[in-house]
């Protein structure tokens, strides 16, 4: 299924909701959270995705910096850097996503540097394969301008969707964005497909 996702900020207290089954009866109850708890800090951003091993909850963490954590069996399991140069930053729990480009669902993730032939600061996006972070392409992800955001097939195989230079929606060929339309919309924008009668259609919401 196609899907469109937006990081949710979520203030997390110290408890979390579970659901064990007992003899007696299957109920949720409130459960304290773990020790590993502590790097969460004070107010979490936490990004939940859905995954080809299913759904996921993962943050950026700011109490120990440039970690990447994932909810694992009840406990924050920090997800390995390997591919990505140590010189890079973290960019925070919104350049993160899950995206099908028509090779199964993988974790991307923007990171930041400083290119030392301009001396700027800029974005790098890179895609987890098998544990090892992959470099993608110049341009795909810089900042909120130019930004992937979700996964369709509109009968053309399953193909990344985004947006370029914050108005236009785009579609990722792999080593490019592809323009498609132009949206009068300018902040907020956000991306989602929808099944209708006649088939998928994708639409665009902002302000």
């Amino acid at each position: 299924m196609p899907f469109a996702h937006r990081a949710l900020p979520l203030m997390l207290a110290a408890w979390v909701l579970c659901a064990p089954c007992t003899a007696r009866q299957c109920e949720p109850y409130w459960a304290g959270l773990p020790a590993s708890s502590a790097i969460l800090g004070p107010e979490p951003q936490l990004t939940p995705l859905s995954l080809a091993d299913g759904p996921a909850l993962f943050f950026v963490s700011w109490t120990v910096p440039n970690r990447l954590y994932r909810w694992v069996e009840r406990e924050w399991i920090e997800v390995a850097r390997t591919g990505i140069p140590p010189e890079h930053s973290l960019s925070g729990s919104m350049f993160l996503n899950a995206l099908d480009a028509g090779d199964g669902i993988h974790l991307y993730i923007a990171t930041f540097a400083t290119n030392p032939s301009t001396g700027l600061t800029r974005h790098y996006g890179f895609k987890l394969v098998d544990g090892v972070w992959h470099a993608m392409p110049d341009g795909f992800w810089e900042y909120d301008i130019t930004r992937p955001q979700l996964s369709a097939d509109f009968g053309d195989g399953m193909h990344i969707y985004g947006f370029l230079e914050r108005d236009t929606v785009a579609r990722w060929d792999g080593a490019s964005w592809t323009p498609l339309a132009h949206s009068s919309l300018s902040t907020g924008m956000s991306l989602s497909v929808v099944q209708e009668a006649g088939g998928k259609a994708m639409y665009v919401t902002g302000g």
